[in-house]
């Protein structure tokens, strides 16, 4: 159970099997961003207290680390591991100071900026990095959120920002700790018919997140449902 996130992405997490992974034998945070070339960022520091060395898995069931398909979240779990040569963004982002913080299964890398901004990077399609949550608990509980959503089989998407309105008639209830400026989501109270539904939208723009026929201009929506076991907090 991490405080700072929505109970319906502690749920997630929960069924994800998610982990805080043995961080014991890592070299501190200074370290690692003196190695790297990064400046010390004190947004990071704190993000770092409160998710790093969290990792998930890209699929639901049963995984371990070194599968290639866990999520790691953290700037020293990430520094640790290595696997992309000390990224900053974009050639012309350098001088941002972005510090990676998160890195998918898929090439994309988050980052968070001096001011404790998020930045994702599609380091395969994308020149730059852009603007992805306004703080580093909304982007962890999008990205749970997010990768619940991918693998949905039952998912409506839509090139505009419809969310409000699909939400109002579906009468769900926003998650305001995974919504902001750049994207917003909603859920089911209650599991209907015996899966929660979850509507997302997000602004234009953000395709590293959100869109994956690169055409967002419109911004995106997204409605699915999902099966989501009941887990004992103990």
């Amino acid at each position: 159970m991490i405080p700072s996130l929505p109970d319906i992405v502690n749920l997630l997490l929960r069924v994800r099997t998610a982990r805080f992974c043995d961080a014991s034998n890592a070299p501190p945070l200074r370290e690692l961003l003196a190695k790297g070339g990064y400046h010390w960022n004190d947004a990071v520091a704190q993000f770092d207290l409160a998710f790093g060395w969290l990792a998930f898995p890209e699929t639901a069931g049963d995984w371990d680390l070194d599968s290639g398909e866990a999520w790691m979240i953290g700037s020293s779990y990430c520094l640790s591991l290595g696997g992309h040569s000390f990224p900053r963004g974009g050639d012309a982002q350098v001088a941002l100071g972005l510090v990676p913080i998160a890195y998918s299964p898929n090439d994309v890398i988050y980052y968070m900026d001096a001011n404790g901004l998020c930045w994702g990077h599609d380091t395969i399609e994308e020149m730059d990095a852009v603007p992805a949550a306004q703080s580093g608990a909304t982007l962890v509980a999008r990205l749970i959120l997010e990768t619940e959503m991918w693998q949905a089989t039952n998912k409506e998407s839509f090139g505009d920002q419809r969310g409000a309105q699909l939400a109002q008639s579906l009468k769900l209830d926003l998650i305001s700790g995974a919504s902001d400026a750049w994207g917003r989501w909603w859920c089911s109270p209650q599991p209907v018919d015996g899966q929660y539904v979850f509507v997302a939208e997000y602004s234009a723009g953000q395709t590293a997140a959100s869109d994956e026929d690169g055409d967002a201009d419109q911004g995106h929506t997204y409605t699915f449902r999902a099966a989501i076991p009941q887990h004992d907090e103990s």
